[in-house]
Parts: C-alpha cells; sequence; structure tokens
C-alpha cells in the first residue's frame, strides 16, 4: 500500500496543503508536472466528473437499503460530492482547505461537531494521509451505531505494483523517485484489509473506470460498518491475483467503450 517512503510528519503535511491547489500551489507544481494546471481547473469542478462521481457513490451507497437524517463528507472540498437524492438530509463537509461549501452544506471546523453521523464520506483523502489506517479509525468513530461509512480511493495497478516491488525493488531503492501527493496506492485487497485494521468491516467494494469526458479515472468505492474492533488482514496474494485479472478485464472493457 505504500507508494512513498518516509512518510510526511505534520508539519511537512501542513506546508504541502496549505493553499492546496491555489495559485501558488499549482504554479510550483507546473514545474514539475507539465500539464498539470489544466488538468486543476477540471478536477473536482468538471460537471461529467461531478456526475460520475455522484452516481457511483449513491449505487454503491444504496446497496445499504438505509436513510440517512446526517451525512458528513470528510475532507469533501465543498460538499458537492454527496449525491444530490440525499438532500433531505441535514449535509456537512470538513474540509481544511477552507473551500466555501455548496449550498445547503455546512461546512464545521472540527469534524466531530456534529456526530455522530448516519453516513461519513471519506473520497480521495486516505492515499494522502501517512496514517491511513489511524484517520479511517477516527472517522469510523464519527458514525452513529447503525451508521454507513463509504470510502473511495484512486484504483491502484494490482500486477504492476506488485510486480515491481516483488522483482524491483533493488533496483528502485537506486532510482530517482518522482514525488506526489499521493503516498498510498490502493487495491481493493489493501483497502478492506486498511478497513479491517481499523475496526470497520467491509459491507460491498467495486472498482470502477469513471468517464469524465476529458478522462477516465479508475477508482474503488467500499461500504462497511463500524465494529470498534480491530481484526487482523484477511485478503492476501490470492485474492491481490484475482484482483489483478478483473482490473484487466475492466480496463480493457473501459478502453473499448
Amino acid at each position: 500500500m505504500i507508494f512513498c517512503n518516509p512518510r510526511f510528519d505534520d508539519a511537512e503535511m501542513s506546508r504541502l496543503y496549505s493553499g492546496y491547489r491555489g495559485e501558488h500551489y499549482t504554479a510550483i507544481r507546473e514545474q514539475f508536472e507539465p500539464g498539470y494546471t489544466e488538468r486543476n481547473e477540471k478536477i473536482a469542478r468538471d460537471p461529467g466528473e461531478l456526475d460520475a462521481r455522484r452516481r457511483f457513490s449513491s449505487n454503491l451507497i444504496a446497496r445499504a437499503g438505509r436513510r440517512f437524517e446526517s451525512i458528513l463528507d470528510y475532507g469533501g472540498d465543498r460538499g458537492q460530492f454527496i449525491p444530490p437524492q440525499f438532500s433531505h438530509a441535514r449535509r456537512f463537509v470538513y474540509e481544511v482547505s477552507g473551500a466555501e461549501p455548496e449550498d445547503g452544506v455546512i461546512s464545521v471546523t472540527q469534524p466531530d461537531e456534529q456526530a455522530p453521523y448516519d453516513l461519513v464520506m471519506c473520497c480521495h483523502v486516505l492515499e494522502h494521509v501517512p496514517s491511513p489506517v489511524d484517520l479511517l479509525a477516527s472517522i469510523a468513530a464519527l458514525a452513529s451505531d447503525k451508521g454507513l461509512i463509504y470510502l473511495e480511493v484512486p484504483a491502484g495497478i494490482p500486477a504492476i505494483r506488485y510486480f515491481q516491488a516483488a522483482l524491483f525493488r533493488g533496483q528502485l531503492k537506486t532510482r530517482r523517485q518522482r514525488f506526489h501527493e499521493h503516498v498510498n496506492a490502493f487495491t481493493q485487497c489493501s483497502l478492506k484489509n486498511m478497513m479491517l485494521a481499523a475496526g470497520v468491516e467491509p459491507l460491498a467494494v467495486q472498482t470502477a473506470f469513471l468517464d469524465y469526458g476529458w478522462t477516465r479515472s479508475p477508482v474503488i468505492g467500499a461500504i462497511g460498518v463500524a465494529t470498534g474492533s480491530p481484526k487482523r488482514p484477511a485478503f492476501g496474494r490470492v485474492s491481490l491475483a484475482l484482483e489483478g485479472v478483473d482490473y484487466a478485464m475492466k480496463k480493457a472493457a473501459a478502453g473499448r467503450s
């Protein structure tokens, strides 16, 4: 799961995400990642992305068959990714960047300010943090007794990630590594193992290639419930191998569509 090592400390995380995706941040990143400025204008803003991501999350959340009266989107920017069918609920967003929330969404300065919540969403956050298990455990504590937790992360590429880790580890240590804001690369296996370690029982996990119109994005979505009892990882190499085959088939199908 670890992509960048050593991990960031609190001071480094604060510097990295101060003014995140703002003008200064974007100008610096463009120097090392040409084309980022253009992509940054669309990320989390483009209507195609908003529609695709909300449809994906709402379909997965619907499998739980529950009604929600209060929702928190943890690290949710402006709260724009909360599916519109939940507009009847009290909707909150916790966001460190200071983004102005959408109409009908209330910004909280601390995630537990209005806890407990019937649904806690955490989308595209866990790949950024140095201690994702600890963060997920704290997020799980925000859910009500029958509350649901929805997670979404970029999909790693199982075959390539683990092939490189197994066969080229020595070479990778000596080669220059490109920095990226993502420090964790998830597969379904690592996501489910992380959920178990954080005391969250996985209910459903799905990988999909979402069509944003301007790009295709491989993502993993998961729903679970907090148990409060951490468990040992249960998904190993056999599960990962099967996932790699499934991922390759979905990638090929997305390429043909």
